[in-house]
């Protein structure tokens, strides 16, 4: 479901009992939006990051060749993009929890920003990558 509050209002009023459920493409559009706002300002000062763009957002395994030696060069590098993709991929892989809390701690604003916004609706991952907001 699209997580606008307009959205959400409509559900709650139509569905009082019903659960609200988030599915994961919405989710990582606003952690893709967080890393690459963190990467178009860094790049005014880190050279190494233009053209770097869908390496950090592609899945690992559908970056080309040359995104791959981009990032394998750049992932590990004290930048605040690769601390972003990390918290990225953190919550790819692990818990949303996990991934609040680390985001929510982390110096950079835009991935704090993207924490708290999605903050005040409890969530936790389903089964099925879903995340579920319990009323």
């Amino acid at each position: 479901m699209d997580m606008s509050p307009s959205f959400i209002a409509g559900a709650k009023s139509y569905f009082p009992n019903g659960e609200i459920t988030d599915d994961k493409f919405h989710v990582m559009k606003i952690i893709h939006t967080a890393v690459d706002e963190t990467r178009r300002k860094e790049q005014r000062t880190v050279a190494d990051l233009k053209g770097s763009r869908y390496a950090w957002l592609k899945n690992e395994v559908n970056v080309t060749e040359n995104q791959k030696e981009k990032l394998l060069r750049l992932k590990d590098e004290d930048l605040k993009t690769a601390k972003a993709y990390h918290l990225k991929l953190t919550f790819s892989n692990d818990l949303f929890n996990r991934w609040r809390t680390e985001a929510e701690n982390s110096r950079n604003l835009k991935t704090k920003r993207t924490a708290i916004s999605l903050e005040p609706q409890p969530a936790h991952l389903t089964e099925h990558d879903s995340l579920v907001h319990v009323s």
